[in-house]
């Protein structure tokens, strides 16, 4: 449907690439700035063990914790790594960082690919485009959450490819459809949710055109291949592939992490976190605009689905909107009903958000074919919510990973970081890290940090400052780091002591005291 305002005639072939450009310009300039996650050195240990499964028959694959992580991100990673020859700790996690963020970039390409398809409209695909790539949460993970985003990314192709397949019908359209399920599984097994999903439109599909034959062949062609590319991606299932994966899809849909979260004031068991956590979490660190339209969308959509039953159903637009409202809401559900072990926020469900953006492209496009609001009007009523969150994501540059949104920020200063997880994985020890060695002149200087996500970052400081830096006990120490983790309270009894501070939203997430105690 076209808006009553058309797009120049050069960028209108070109728009997503266009977007796509100055994304990636701004990362360019921008991504050395972030630190690493905790998680990090972990995942990339799990590429290294698996690589060296696959290529020198290295047994410690069968008896790792983590065994049961798919790689079919984190291990073409490392490959490059070794591609590339380097041997410095600061290449190699910056060359993640950006190479996952890329990903991110080419997830969002698909997203305004997928609402073009279906909506011939480039305003439309833009907002696609720009309500993932501006969500300040998302936007700050995707240069350093490997686990997370690249799953979300994926998750986003798949959805696209799975359209096409639908509605093209083809043996090639269902093959590509299934590399990149096989894929999108190996990345976290809740993947599987794609191809399930497929399999029931097809039957309904073959149940009223009757064509048994055809359907069956593309059940088959779609199950085929997305059981050989999930098994020769994933070096775990070689051995044993039915126990294995029935152990890997036991292992994370009641994941064993007995750690705490902080959530509304108290700190509880990951294992027992109410059924309120998710959706609260994603209703105060997601913009107010955004979560309107996706409501919006959803809405509609049903209201439509109860009108005309039969339409939605049929293959089509309504019902390609009903398959994404389940990717949707599906997870979200199973989570709240299961009581899964969630922890630092919403992260583990942050694939779903595609889902919602595209419900509430949904919404804005019935708006738009029903006349209530032309494209223009449309535009200048959207245009001043999607700049004011673009100053909020520069504004609190490299920390947009925790963000809160305005309804939830107006609490008094200081409020989110004592009741709901900030900083969880430490990166802005990266930094504080860089900063204190700027000032401090002496040939060695010593720290503690208050957990390990402060030892990773050392890692991503240039080496004449790594090898002037020791870690120590506290009572040795000359200066101390906390993100807060664990303590969401002052360190009143050093509140003196202190050198300076990060602060994001009126929150403080990072501190660095100078002990008295410190040697030099």
């Amino acid at each position: 449907m076209k808006t009553s305002f058309s797009i120049p005639y050069f960028f209108k072939n070109r728009l997503h690439w266009v977007l796509f450009g100055i994304m990636l310009v701004i990362a360019l300039l921008t991504f050395k700035q972030y630190g690493m996650g905790w998680d990090e050195p972990r995942q990339r240990e799990i590429a290294e063990i698996n690589y060296a499964y696959v290529f020198n028959d290295h047994p410690a694959l069968l008896t790792l914790s983590d065994r049961t992580y798919g790689v079919a991100f984190e291990l073409p990673l490392y490959m490059i790594e070794r591609v590339l020859d380097f041997n410095d700790s600061r290449k190699v996690y910056f060359m993640r960082h950006l190479l996952t963020h890329i990903f991110f970039l080419f997830g969002a390409l698909f997203a305004f690919c997928l609402i073009d398809y279906l909506y011939k409209n480039k305003w439309l695909a833009s907002l696609a485009f720009l309500l993932l790539v501006l969500h300040p949460r998302l936007y700050g993970h995707s240069f350093f959450n490997t686990k997370d985003i690249p799953f979300l990314s994926m998750f986003i192709i798949s959805a696209f490819y799975a359209v096409k397949a639908l509605d093209l019908k083809t043996i090639k359209s269902f093959l590509v459809l299934g590399i990149c399920c096989g894929l999108l599984i190996n990345m976290r097994i809740m993947g599987v949710m794609v191809p399930a999903l497929v399999f029931v439109m097809l039957i309904m599909d073959g149940i009223a055109s009757r064509k048994w034959r055809f359907t069956g062949i593309l059940i088959l062609t779609l199950t085929l291949t997305f059981v050989l590319v999930l098994y020769s991606t994933w070096p775990f299932l070689w051995k044993n592939p039915i126990d294995n994966f029935a152990y890997a899809f036991a292992n994370m849909s009641k994941y064993p992490w007995l750690g705490k979260v902080l959530f509304e004031g108290t700190l509880i068991n990951a294992n027992e976190i109410p059924k309120r956590y998710a959706p609260v979490w994603l209703g105060i660190t997601t913009p107010i605009m955004f979560l309107v339209l996706m409501v919006m969308g959803a809405v509609l959509l049903l209201i439509h689905l109860i009108k005309k039953p039969l339409k939605h159903l049929g293959n089509g637009l309504g019902r390609h909107n009903l398959m994404f409202l389940s990717f949707a809401l599906t997870p979200l559900l199973m989570v709240v009903m299961l009581n899964s072990v969630l922890y630092d926020g919403w992260r583990q469900l942050f694939f779903i958000y595609p889902s919602l953006c595209f419900v509430a492209i949904y919404g804005l496009n019935h708006i738009i074919t029903k006349e209530v609001l032309n494209g223009k009007k449309l535009a200048l009523v959207i245009i001043p919510f999607l700049a004011l969150t673009t100053f909020e994501i520069a504004q609190s540059f490299p920390y947009q990973h925790v963000y809160f949104n305005k309804a939830f920020v107006f609490e008094e200063k200081g409020y989110a970081r004592q009741n709901y997880e900030t900083d969880y994985w430490g990166v802005s020890f990266k930094n504080a890290l860089e900063k204190v060695m700027d000032m401090d002149t002496d040939t060695t200087v010593t720290f503690t940090m208050s957990n390990q996500a402060g030892v990773w970052n050392y890692m991503l400081l240039p080496k004449e400052q790594r090898d002037r830096i020791r870690m120590v006990p506290a009572s040795r120490a000359k200066y101390m780091i906390t993100n807060y983790r664990w303590h969401p309270q002052n360190y009143t009894e050093l509140e003196k002591q202190k050198l300076f501070e990060v602060t994001v939203q009126g929150n403080t997430i990072n501190s660095v005291f100078r002990l008295d105690q410190g040697i030099k």
